[in-house]
């Protein structure tokens, strides 16, 4: 088997990802990193005028460097966040690195390829797509401390990219 058949099956199981494992409201729901990154990237084809080839290819790929074999896994926001700062980092860059091995044409795409708006919209598109994913599944959480502060982020987010979108009125929809 040739390194390119061997990557390629790599790239293939990073998708098998599982998210939101960790999570007890939405860990029945069976979301896997594969379908996250195909909706940021349709969320980014929807809203961003002119999307370029390193911000679809960083939407494809962004959470590629968490999947087991790597040995960091899919790791919830609430304890990455809870992590000093130099851990934090440490993470990202093994992520980065991992992603790197998976996808060296495009740069381990975000880390390493994506800057100013580009990484705003990619941010902006994977939050959106994880409040669209708990408004289809478990509306209710919405309503929750953390989950509103996700919501308002994401309107502020939406404005600073210009995005022609009402968060808000989005996830009321998607929820019916």
């Amino acid at each position: 088997m040739t390194d390119t058949h061997t990557r390629l099956a790599a790239q293939f199981r990073a998708g098998r990802t599982r998210r939101w494992h960790a999570n007890a409201w939405l860990a029945d729901t069976n979301d896997r990193v594969d379908g996250h990154a195909a909706r940021v990237a349709r969320i980014i084809l929807a809203l961003h005028p002119a999307p370029t080839l390193a911000l679809l290819a960083a939407a494809l790929v962004h959470d590629d460097g968490e999947n087991g074999e790597t040995g960091i896994g899919d790791i919830p926001g609430p304890v990455r966040n809870a992590l000093p700062a130099e851990a934090r980092l440490a993470l990202d860059e093994r992520e980065a690195n991992a992603r790197l091995a998976l996808w060296p044409k495009y740069g381990g795409a975000p880390a390493r390829t994506l800057t100013g708006a580009n990484r705003t919209w990619l941010h902006f598109a994977d939050r959106l797509d994880a409040l669209m994913w708990v408004a289809w599944h478990r509306p209710e959480l919405l309503q929750s401390a953390g989950w509103r502060e996700d919501v308002t982020m994401a309107d502020h987010m939406a404005q600073r990219v210009d995005a022609d979108v009402d968060v808000r009125r989005l996830l009321a929809e998607v929820a019916q």
